[in-house]
């Protein structure tokens, strides 16, 4: 008996999916994720441990993904928010150029100024992304509140209030 490539491809995706628990995709809430120590796109050295607020925002993603551009521009529309709340909000940019990031924020879309890290893997590998944007909430002790993917601005404040802000 043969299998047609195309089944034989989905059943092996099928079997695969149910072999691999969902965890392995992303963190479960309340789960502390692994520190970052990185230099930041001006090459200061930067510690997501070391960030101090009631919560912090993590974004992952690429200049060449529109989706991740689309989560950019909804954290911007709640910028005041995160203002005013003082909420760290750190873009980490995956296989991406120096010089692609920096003509991505030249163009002045950012209300919100995020810190900017390019991940040459270690962000990739430790936080296994597969997909992006991959956008994370995360309380005051580095514990997961949201781990997913595109949010609309009015929910991502509301994902964030869940992190503890008084």
């Amino acid at each position: 008996m043969r299998i047609h490539p195309v089944l034989f491809t989905i059943l092996a995706g099928a079997l695969l999916a149910l072999a691999v628990p969902a965890a392995s995709f992303g963190f479960l809430k309340g789960e502390k994720v692994p520190d970052i120590r990185l230099e930041n796109i001006d090459g200061e050295p930067f510690q997501l441990y070391a960030q101090k607020g009631e919560a912090i925002l993590l974004k992952l993603g690429a200049t060449w993904c529109p989706e991740c551009q689309q989560q950019s521009w909804q954290i911007n529309q709640a910028h005041e928010f995160f203002t005013a709340n003082q909420i760290p909000y750190i873009e980490g940019f995956l296989q991406d150029t120096e010089a692609s990031v920096r003509n991505l924020l030249a163009r002045g879309n950012h209300r919100l100024t995020p810190t900017v890290l390019l991940d040459e893997g270690q962000v990739r590998r430790s936080y296994n992304v597969f997909m992006i944007p991959r956008l994370l909430v995360l309380d005051s002790d580095f514990r997961v509140v949201y781990d997913g993917g595109l949010l609309e601005a009015e929910e991502l404040v509301a994902v964030v209030k869940q992190a503890g802000l008084q």
